[in-house]
């Protein structure tokens, strides 16, 4: 689970058994009253730990907190909850990315350090570039084209089950729609044994669709289809390890599902092992910037 700062009431606990200045590990009386993982503060008399997770009554610390001292303590001594500063600018650098220089985009992998695009790999490359905002997001140049040629940033995926949600944002030269524009944003997944293709596309003004490719140029099938109308989506994908679920939403918090399948269905290697992002500009005018503004691994 991606960590992030919790808070914690005011509980009564007590050490069950003595510890040393270097334990990494401490048991308390009773561990249910606390959250299953981290990270909270709790104060032993003049030491500040910080609690990264805990299995029943035992709890996995960081010692010596906050330029606080490590030292021993008996058994029975008071063990307390509190809120300090560092709590308070780490819950908000948890809801924003990092609000004081990523205000307010939020990239980040399974463990829930932030990325950049030197985390990604480029698949199809061609004349794209990415550039690093310091707002917090990712931005990619694309060139137009004639037909289907995705330009693709791409990691390895987590173990399954996990799920991966991003927010696209089309920028200045992005079609509305008309014409014979048909570009368009994606967040699929990608077998790296065989380069096959699966992911969610959106277009603004258009549609959006579930699609299957055998390469980056190379369409297979379409799963399904649904309006959309807006210049930036909310895109999220969930494996289980036995099926892919692909999902929208236009506010990221309500996703509806567009298509589901078993991973095998169309990936017969390893399955897919990669996720990536990736834009495609086919039938513009001009080259375009599309924002990554929000990549979210769980």
């Amino acid at each position: 689970m991606v960590r992030y700062e919790r808070m914690v009431n005011d509980v009564d606990l007590t050490l069950n058994g003595s510890i040393n200045a270097a334990v990494t590990t401490i048991t308390v009386n009773d561990g249910s009253v606390l959250p299953s993982d981290g990270d909270f503060r709790m104060l032993i008399e003049d030491e500040l730990v910080l609690v990264t997770g805990r299995t029943v009554n035992d709890l996995t610390v960081e010692r010596g907190a906050e330029s606080t001292t490590a030292a021993s303590h008996a058994d029975s001594t008071a063990i307390t909850p509190v809120l300090t500063a560092a709590a308070i600018d780490q819950m908000l650098d948890d809801v924003t990315g990092g609000w004081t220089d990523r205000y307010p985009m939020r990239l980040v992998d399974i463990d829930g350090d932030t990325l950049t695009s030197s985390d990604f790999t480029w698949v199809n490359q061609g004349t794209a570039g990415i550039t690093d905002d310091t707002w917090g997001g990712m931005t990619m140049d694309i060139p137009n084209q004639s037909s289907d040629n995705h330009r693709i940033l791409k990691k390895s995926a987590p173990s399954t089950p996990y799920t991966l949600t991003a927010f696209m944002l089309f920028g200045p030269g992005y079609n509305d729609g008309g014409g014979s524009n048909s570009s368009y944003g994606a967040l699929g997944v990608r077998e790296s044994d065989t380069g096959k293709l699966a992911h969610i596309e959106c277009r603004i003004g258009g549609d959006c669709r579930t699609r299957r490719y055998n390469s980056p140029t190379s369409y297979n099938s379409e799963q399904d289809v649904q309006d959309f109308s807006s210049d930036r989506m909310w895109l999220q994908i969930y494996d289980d390890g036995t099926s892919l679920f692909f999902r929208i939403s236009s506010d990221g918090i309500n996703f509806f599902e567009t298509a589901n399948y078993l991973r095998g269905a169309f990936m017969t290697s390893n399955g897919p092992d990669e996720i990536y992002f990736a834009w495609n500009s086919s039938g513009g005018e001009d080259d375009q910037l599309c924002h990554l503004l929000a990549w979210i691994e769980e």
